[in-house]
């Protein structure tokens, strides 16, 4: 058998695996998802800790004009020179963060970078580098020019979210032991999708499997012409 022809029939038996113990009903009208509706879900990380100096709730706020931006966290006081950073979830599906500060102006932005951290295996957050004061998260949502292009031409029936995208893999031989009882060994599901339609791994392996599968927003979709 061709090695080609052979990692097919592998892929089409993980696939089919997966779909009897986890598939999900097939819709035929697809609708964009919507934006997440709290892009900033989670708690302030600040490096120097002696540096915290507290939080202010978000209710407890004062109704901020953020002008073209909404008010998305808590405050944190911070009494010294340190970095700043807070779970930006939102980032992923078309928000932009700004962290600002509370002057005698009102709410007046900083520098603020967004993205993975520490690395793509991390949380994707908004961090600012700052120095003593009061700080609260704002962010506003342009909608991306591909939100409405997915999944692309060529794939259509939704098969499943892609966290319940579980990975079936037999261990290496060398590792088999017989006359050992099985263990329970932790099984890697999917966790987010790839820039080009791949699926990443929770163990951090990426698959290329768009022949079969496209993943786009967190959702597998069918090739409409599978190569088997």
């Amino acid at each position: 058998m061709k090695p080609k022809t052979l990692l097919l029939c592998v892929v089409a038996a993980l696939l089919l695996s997966v779909f009897v113990v986890d598939a999900a009903p097939v819709s035929a009208i697809l609708l964009p998802p919507e934006p997440p509706l709290a892009p900033a879900a989670g708690q302030w990380i600040v490096s120097e800790e002696d540096a915290i100096g507290g939080l202010i709730p978000q209710y407890q706020l004062e109704a901020p004009a953020g002008g073209y931006a909404l008010l998305q966290s808590d405050a944190v006081r911070v009494s010294g020179y340190t970095r700043i950073c807070h779970p930006y979830r939102g980032g992923q599906y078309g928000w932009t963060s700004e962290i600002r500060a509370l002057t005698a102006a009102g709410w007046t932005a900083v520098p603020t970078t967004s993205g993975w951290e520490p690395d793509e295996e991390g949380k994707y957050m908004t961090c600012a580098d700052v120095g003593r004061g009061t700080y609260a998260v704002f962010g506003f949502w342009d909608k991306p020019a591909w939100w409405d292009m997915c999944p692309p031409a060529g794939y259509s029936e939704f098969f499943m979210d892609v966290r319940d995208f579980m990975l079936f893999a037999a261990p290496p031989a060398s590792l088999v032991v017989l006359d050992a009882p099985i263990g329970f060994i932790e099984v890697p599901h999917g966790e987010r999708c790839g820039a080009t339609g791949s699926i990443i791994f929770s163990d951090g392996t990426e698959w290329d499997l768009t022949g079969i599968l496209y993943c786009c927003n967190n959702k597998l979709y069918w090739s409409d012409s599978p190569p088997f």
